[in-house]
């Protein structure tokens, strides 16, 4: 989201979706887009820091490729590929394309943490000519 003042917001509207995208919706199941879900909680892991981490590289993945990085026909087609496929290309990354890389890292002990990425996420805000629109 967008202020009035011009400042970009990243917000999550929990169980707010799109009609047209896929869920996994039910009692002791996930909850959520599969498309933005971090693998270890594909595999039925306990959500923590480095699961935010992912989810924000999806959200990255999508702002400059125009799609999620795993989406595929059916929610558990997307889940699987989300824990065996490898990162798809993110040609229009431009100088976030190592910073969407380390936070799509499968093992969440080897992902980039937010912390890390903070910096080069500072210097691809200040300076975003290198991205293109796709």
């Amino acid at each position: 989201m967008i202020t009035d003042e011009g400042l970009t917001k990243l917000t999550d509207f929990g169980i707010a979706r799109n009609t047209a995208e896929h869920t996994i919706t039910g009692a002791g199941l996930i909850v959520g887009s599969p498309a933005y879900l971090a693998p270890e909680i594909a595999n039925g892991l306990s959500a923590a820091p480095a699961c935010d981490a992912w989810s924000l590289g999806a959200t990255l993945f999508a702002a400059v490729q125009g799609h999620p990085p795993f989406e595929k026909d059916t929610a558990i087609d997307t889940v699987v590929a989300v824990v065996n496929d490898p990162v798809p290309p993110h040609p229009f990354a431009g100088p976030l394309a190592p910073v969407i890389s380390g936070l799509l890292v499968k093992s969440p002990e080897l992902r980039l943490t937010l912390d890390r990425a903070a910096p080069a996420l500072r210097r691809a805000a200040d300076d975003p000519s290198g991205m293109r629109a796709w």
